[in-house]
């Protein structure tokens, strides 16, 4: 009797683990079903990597379109292949020197050299900047700062149009009242230019080179002033030329369409008559 009881014991003891088990194995289903698929690769921090190390540049340098000049740094929107010391932004002695002389651009690799050891770069530099020893870090750094930038427009190639000697003879005889207000007209094209070259006689390197004595000058002989690689190469296509009355008539018109990649951003002067009225005035900054 005891032995039967016994085994009836085991029975529901069975009976009662398989339901348990199988009650188990269909709430582990139904959470499996519910829960969020895990995606398989670098945890989600690895790709704000380089955003959240961006945010310690944050306290010396803008990192926004904006492109603000602050006291402690220049503006990193853009820096990416940039010319260095291109912003309004006041480097030290050291820094000008260095990047005068080799006229240096902030490709990848220098940008990945500086930020491994700032002063084998730029030494005597005054930034406080440490270096970032880490090269993921530093991977990751500069694919967001590569991502800091315009999206490129599209550029127009137009051309001036071959009309030069119609124009300057129709302008050149202007008296009296139509002479003075086509002087203005140049006059006030000259000081658009004014943002980002100097148009006095101290001849300051600004973004730009100086348009002081331009009209005759050598191209790319602007002293100290570091030119783009699209306008060396011109240089080297071409010989060399000087920027006379009817080169900077073409030039002006459309800089972007004239010399593909040039780093001058100017619209031009499209109006023909506006356009010589501006060489007019440049040959008078003498």
């Amino acid at each position: 009797m005891n032995q039967d009881r016994d085994i009836l014991t085991v029975i529901v003891a069975i009976v009662l683990l398989s339901a348990l088990a199988l009650g188990f194995g269909a709430i582990k289903e139904q959470w499996r079903q519910q829960a969020p698929e895990m995606v398989s690769g670098p945890p989600p921090a690895y790709d704000d990597r380089g955003r959240a190390l961006a945010q310690k540049c944050a306290a010396c340098h803008d990192l926004t379109s904006a492109r603000a000049v602050r006291p402690s740094g220049p503006p990193l929107w853009g820096v990416v292949d940039a010319l260095a010391g291109g912003s309004r932004y006041a480097h030290s002695r050291a820094f000008r020197d260095v990047t005068g002389a080799e006229c240096l651009i902030w490709s990848r690799d220098n940008l990945d050299r500086y930020l491994r050891n700032p002063n084998e770069v730029l030494p005597g530099g005054a930034s406080g900047f440490a270096g970032l020893s880490n090269p993921e870090e530093r991977a990751a750094l500069l694919d967001y700062l590569m991502t800091l930038r315009d999206e490129p427009s599209p550029v127009d190639r137009s051309l001036a149009p071959d009309n030069y000697d119609t124009v300057y003879k129709s302008l050149r005889d202007k008296r009296g009242r139509l002479g003075k207000e086509w002087r203005l007209v140049g006059k006030r094209e000259a000081q658009k230019c004014q943002g980002c070259h100097d148009l006095s006689r101290k001849s300051r390197e600004l973004l730009a080179p100086p348009l002081w004595r331009m009209v005759g000058r050598a191209a790319g002989k602007a002293r100290g002033f570091c030119y783009s690689p699209a306008f060396q190469a011109e240089l080297k296509h071409r010989g060399g030329w000087r920027w006379d009355e009817r080169e900077l008539y073409r030039f002006l018109y459309n800089p972007q369409g004239s010399m593909p990649g040039t780093r001058m951003l100017f619209r031009g002067v499209r109006d023909d008559a506006a356009r010589m009225a501006l060489i007019a005035y440049l040959k008078t900054l003498r």
